[in-house]
């Protein structure tokens, strides 16, 4: 806590920004998982049985982690399993 506002006491707002990370950046494509959950208007293939996406089921399709594919779905504000309404 005293780190932040030391930062902002001697920087204003501006210092509270994220401050650069090491490490290699993150590898995973967006895109890739984007055009993959919305694709046929966001329902899997026949071949896999499901009427939606989970994210492990996509994560297995994709070869990621599913914590990676929940991590670009909040991100977008993609909710795959409410592609229907109840009825």
């Amino acid at each position: 806590m005293l780190k932040w506002r030391d930062r902002y006491g001697a920087s204003g707002i501006a210092a509270l920004g994220d401050l650069p990370r090491s490490g290699r950046p993150g590898t995973v494509d967006e895109v890739a998982v984007l055009v993959a959950t919305l694709a046929e208007n966001g329902r899997p293939p026949a071949r896999l049985g499901v009427t939606h996406w989970s994210s492990r089921l996509l994560g297995a399709e994709l070869g990621l982690s599913f914590s990676a594919v929940v991590k670009i779905w909040r991100k977008w504000g993609l909710q795959p399993h409410r592609v229907e309404t109840f009825k």
